[in-house]
């Protein structure tokens, strides 16, 4: 069996973008992806609400998970109800 005279690089090209790609998508959606994160600790869940327009709703969120030990569905909608009662005013 002869070598071909040209080797064509474009599946690993395609192959190792797409990996990296997916990735990078992966990373950015987890950082970026939902409006509140219940953290691993009641501290640390609270810390990405301090000083913004949100924080009283938030913190409700973080002691509805940590303190109440609710789902995760039941104290998000609660926070989003929050929410759209603070941008309506």
């Amino acid at each position: 069996m002869e070598k071909p005279t040209k080797y064509n690089n474009k599946f690993p090209f395609l192959f190792f973008s797409g990996v990296i790609c997916t990735v990078v998508l992966t990373v950015l959606i987890a950082q970026y992806g939902y409006e509140a994160l219940p953290r691993n600790s009641i501290s640390d869940c609270k810390k990405q609400f301090t000083g913004t327009i949100n924080e009283a709703a938030g913190y409700k969120f973080c002691e509805c998970i940590h303190d109440y030990g609710n789902p995760l569905d039941v104290c998000l909608d609660e926070f989003e109800n929050e929410t759209k009662k603070i941008n309506k005013k």
